[in-house]
């Protein structure tokens, strides 16, 4: 079997664009009505998404002006217009600027909006390259819980100049009160949620997204480089699928899921600067051409086409959640493997249902850039967990005390250790996945976020064929379940590597984002960590490079 492996290497380029380091958004720089600063999204080759938020006086619509240059004075304005907000749309400012023609894909732009005698801070960012493309990098983030700590890790990407687009992979907010995981330090931090309760309403989403906006780190990413970003399930309710959630009560206490994601979707939609589809639907899947280098496909796993996840208490009687991590909790009396592969392999069962399937192999047939790149929410690649009763430390805390039930002959059973909210739960919508990226020999790098750990797997079809690889960023701040838990995490992440074929790299202990920079060559993946998001004071580090190299025989990795 054709196995490429990652190979460390610590040098590497810069991406196709270079920036002045100079325009950096602050809370401190803030002025006038423009409390909750200013980004850019989804840009194009000759557009882009431009977004901000007026904080009105009073109830009535609001003219905004908006200008781009080449130069942070202004001078000249290469595109202007003028649109108006009101409270409809929460008073959020989205326009999508059309650059005028003669403009150069690829550029630079500074941007800024005006009101009466208000002027927002100055943006900056770019628009993308529609030729030839040397190189690329890429800040790769997901899962940022405001009550969990501070957002460091957007400090770090602000103060970068060598990104080119930030993506954010889902859970940008979470709708959770206060209380839930994450929450015990987040009163000393002056980091408690708006509203305290979960989130339901429009208005009650609405505070949420305005809370993190208004965070400083926050708003100096977003100022400094363009952002792609694409839902997960916190942005609705935990574990959401296309007709309910986990997190979302049947007893008609909460309304409607139908209603509550309606409320969901359009709040993400005005307080985030992403291109909105056409007519009135939800549909977040779409593509970006990065020149002749990239052809970037942003999927949503969670919403439009996800069928219902499958519980493993429906086979064991135990009542327990999804995630892999909560199996720990119980030991299982009996568990019913024929029914649960049964249903687990049911041919029709779709995480991205046929609509996306359909169109994504369109695009996968119609694009013919070096690497194939697939920005999407939960892990691709098979995982399973090895968690032995010497690795568990003695001591009389309640998580090694539920561990040692978890203990049956030594091992849990892999059979059990699957996160059935990733794609694992979808085995058959994987295989046609990979057929499809196999059909169309596509170098391919997925990107994942959710699982709060930093991973890369390679991808390997069920007849041992090599079609990509996966690179897995842990959280901005969100918790992992491995944090408190009693265990030797050092041990546990090798073990894990030996009992995974597929997996390159694996570390549970820390938060951080990945960096991932292309050239028509090579894929190189770097994990940037930081050691406390509890602290204004933290060190960040890089943990592990790991290269990808492209094979120009046969098309594949």
């Amino acid at each position: 079997m054709d196995r490429r492996k990652f190979i460390k290497n610590t040098g590497y380029g810069l991406g196709f664009a270079t920036f002045s380091p100079h325009i950096i958004a602050t809370a401190k720089n803030s002025r006038g009505s423009f409390r909750h600063g200013l980004a850019s999204g989804d840009p194009l080759h000759n557009q882009i998404i431009l977004w901000t938020r007026v904080t009105p006086e009073t109830d009535l619509p609001i003219k905004i002006k908006w200008q781009m240059s080449h130069n942070p004075n202004f001078n000249p304005v290469v595109s202007e217009g003028e649109t108006v907000t009101d409270k409809q749309r929460d008073y959020c400012v989205k326009v999508n600027a059309i650059l005028p023609d003669g403009e150069t894909p690829g550029t630079t732009y500074f941007y800024r909006f005006l009101t009466g005698n208000h002027s927002s801070e100055t943006g900056r960012t770019h628009t993308l390259p529609d030729q030839r493309v040397n190189k690329i990098k890429l800040a790769v983030m997901s899962c940022s819980k405001y009550t969990a700590g501070f957002f460091h890790v957007y400090k770090e990407i602000a103060n970068r100049d060598d990104i080119d687009l930030v993506l954010h992979l889902g859970d940008y907010i979470y709708e959770f009160g206060m209380g839930v995981f994450g929450d015990e330090d987040a009163k000393a931090l002056n980091r408690e949620v708006v509203p305290r309760y979960e989130l339901n309403s429009l208005e009650d989403y609405r505070q949420r997204y305005a809370q993190h906006k208004s965070d400083p780190d926050s708003q100096a990413m977003l100022a400094r480089h363009p952002l792609i970003s694409i839902w997960d399930d916190h942005e609705i309710s935990n574990d959401a699928w296309r007709l309910g959630a986990v997190n979302h009560s049947t007893d008609g206490s909460e309304g409607t899921f139908e209603n509550r994601k309606k409320n969901a979707i359009k709040a993400y939609f005005e307080w985030m600067p992403i291109r909105e589809p056409a007519s009135d639907n939800s549909f977040i899947h779409r593509s970006f051409q990065i020149g002749d280098l990239v052809d970037l496909h942003m999927l949503d796993t969670r919403l439009i086409g996800r069928d219902q996840q499958l519980s493993y208490s429906n086979y064991t009687g135990l009542k327990t959640k999804q995630k892999p991590v909560h199996i720990l909790n119980k030991t299982p009396k009996q568990f019913d493997s024929k029914r649960f592969h049964q249903d687990l392999l049911e041919p029709n069962r779709s995480i991205l249902g046929a609509n996306q399937e359909m169109w994504l192999e369109r695009r996968l047939k119609t694009t013919n850039a070096t690497w194939t790149v697939l920005g999407q929410q939960v892990m691709l690649a098979p995982q399973r967990w090895s968690v032995t009763k010497d690795l568990i430390e003695q001591e009389s805390s309640e998580d090694s005390q539920e561990l040692n039930m978890a203990m049956q002959k030594q091992t849990i059973k892999p059979e059990l250790t699957k996160n059935l909210d990733a794609w694992d739960g979808y085995p058959v919508a994987r295989s046609r996945l990979y057929d499809m990226i196999a059909e169309h020999k596509k170098k391919l790098i997925t990107l994942s976020g959710d699982t709060h750990f930093s991973s890369a797997h390679n991808l390997v079809t069920a007849s041992g064929r090599l079609i990509g690889a996966e690179f897995g960023t842990t959280s901005v701040t969100s918790p992992s379940f491995w944090d408190d838990v009693k265990i030797n995490k050092i041990e546990l992440e090798k073990r894990q590597l030996d009992f995974n074929e597929g997996m390159q790299f694996l570390h549970l202990r820390n938060r951080g984002y990945l960096v991932v920079e292309i050239d028509h060559e090579k894929a190189v993946g770097k994990w940037h960590l930081i050691d406390d998001v509890k602290t204004e004071n933290y060190k960040v580090w890089l943990e592990q490079t790991l290269v990808l190299e492209g094979s120009k025989k046969d098309g594949l990795i």
